[in-house]
């Protein structure tokens, strides 16, 4: 971690790149004290959990559009393949750690 002036801060930054190290910036939306940042973070959090149920929302009415169910049970049944439609639905949601309650 790096701290102090812009200067500093660029020179810095050119040593790190001539030797192939990788920059990480903070995020612009992280400023100021640390109890500002953790009330912050804290924001941006539940931002980001409820942009995750609105995908999940969105996934389950594209599954539901499209049939997915049906043509991923043809699919097995094609195939031979152990994968569910059911199963398919409630390995991507256990794995991805989703908040949608549903499973298809």
């Amino acid at each position: 971690m790096v701290l102090g002036p812009a200067a500093e801060i660029a020179a810095v930054k050119r040593q790190v790149a001539a030797v192939k190290g990788r920059i990480i910036e903070r995020p612009r939306w992280l400023r100021g004290t640390a109890a500002s940042a953790l009330v912050d973070i804290s924001a941006h959090l539940e931002e980001l959990q409820a942009e995750i149920v609105l995908a999940y929302a969105e996934l389950d009415t594209l599954f539901d559009e499209y049939s997915l169910g049906q043509a991923l049970g043809e699919v097995e049944q094609l195939v031979g393949s152990r994968a569910t439609s059911a199963g398919w639905s409630a390995r991507a949601r256990a794995s991805s750690g989703s908040p949608a309650g549903r499973t298809i």
